[in-house]
């Protein structure tokens, strides 16, 4: 497993649509867990450290050396009134938002986490370069809501032209 966030390629087809979505306002792709909602006081410690890719990746990078586990809180609010749900990109398990959760973590590894109801496009090969993975295949990774619904959006270009 890659150490990053979201390693070059892999993301690619994640954060070029949320750059592009940003139409020039200045929105980033990624930005604070925190930003623009109310984060609960047993959060405040992580508020420094983890951030969203858009709204349905949360990354929680870990900051003490030789840590084995980690605690995260998942967020509760922000999936449309009904609490969250939220799904470990390592594991795959499903966890509630509004609790903390145990994660164990290595070298090479930091949690991630999906939001339920969201599609997140990935390309599964590890490359050296974006465009080395023009034309690997994309993998789509569903979390269904507790409605069993799910939505994402994908961009697709050549990778070269403007």
């Amino acid at each position: 497993a890659a150490s990053g966030a979201l390693p070059s390629a892999e993301g690619l087809p994640l954060v070029r649509p949320l750059w592009l979505g940003s139409g020039g306002g200045g929105s980033p792709p990624a930005s604070p867990a925190g930003a623009g909602k109310p984060v609960p006081r047993s959060a405040l410690l992580l508020a420094d450290t983890a951030f969203t890719v858009g709204a349905d990746l949360l990354v929680f990078p870990v900051a003490t050396k030789g840590a084995s586990n980690v605690e995260v809180p998942l967020p509760v609010h922000g999936c449309g009134g009904a609490p969250c749900e939220w799904f470990s990109v390592s594991s795959g398990a499903r966890l509630r938002g509004g609790f903390w959760h145990s994660e164990p973590v290595g070298l090479g590894s930091m949690p991630r986490y999906q939001r339920g109801g969201s599609i997140l496009p990935r390309r599964e090969r590890v490359r050296r370069s974006a465009l080395l993975a023009v034309w690997d295949p994309i993998s789509l990774h569903a979390a269904l809501d507790a409605a069993g619904h799910a939505a994402g959006r994908l961009y697709l270009d050549d990778g070269v032209t403007a």
